[in-house]
């Protein structure tokens, strides 16, 4: 997810893409608060958004995990793709 006036074609879609490319699903959002949209809807809207997306992903046979197994896949990915 990108940060506060951020987008999608900066560091968090080489994520996606390093991500996609070891065989996770990835739904690579652009947020409400990206440069390009300015806050355009609601705090509720944007949680249905990624609620939304997260549905998707488990559609597709994502499994549900922990913060902690999602950060851990997040580094094992990151320091594979240095390699």
């Amino acid at each position: 997810m990108h940060g506060k006036g951020g987008s999608l074609a900066r560091h968090v879609s080489d994520l996606a893409s390093s991500l996609e490319k070891n065989g996770y699903l990835v739904a690579n959002l652009e947020m409400p608060w990206s440069g390009r949209r300015d806050y355009d809807v609601s705090v509720s809207a944007a949680e249905k958004g990624v609620q939304s997306a997260l549905a998707a992903l488990r559609d597709k046979g994502a499994p549900s995990a922990s913060q902690e197994e999602i950060v851990r896949w997040i580094t094992e990915v990151v320091a594979a793709s240095k390699r």
